[in-house]
């Protein structure tokens, strides 16, 4: 996951982002999307300027990881990646990850 974040500079949400209050609130927040919120902060926040990637570890669960595997789960998420920078919308993602859209 680090050498995708020092890659592409694309953090997910579970792997810890730490912003400035004055920042995240000039960002309007984070969007109340059913997936993709943090790829989505994260694309406003890199305007603001470079992230800065700290050393410390982020403890999250490995729950869907463990189930669909290293390969099976990256290519899943590049592909929802994929489908979204093609402009589908998140409640369909959602749906095809496994989460209900409400």
């Amino acid at each position: 996951m680090a050498l995708r974040c020092r890659l592409i500079g694309l953090p997910y949400g579970d792997q810890g982002l730490f912003v400035r209050r004055t920042v995240h609130e000039r960002l309007g927040g984070v969007a109340p999307l059913p997936l993709i919120e943090d790829v989505e902060f994260v694309r406003r926040l890199r305007r603001e300027g470079p992230l800065a990637m700290l050393r410390s570890r982020a403890f999250t669960s490995s729950r869907r990881w463990e189930r669909h595997g290293l390969v099976g789960t990256t290519v899943r998420n590049w592909g929802l990646l994929a489908l979204y920078a093609a402009g589908v919308p998140p409640a369909r993602l959602a749906r095809m990850y496994g989460h209900s859209a409400g």
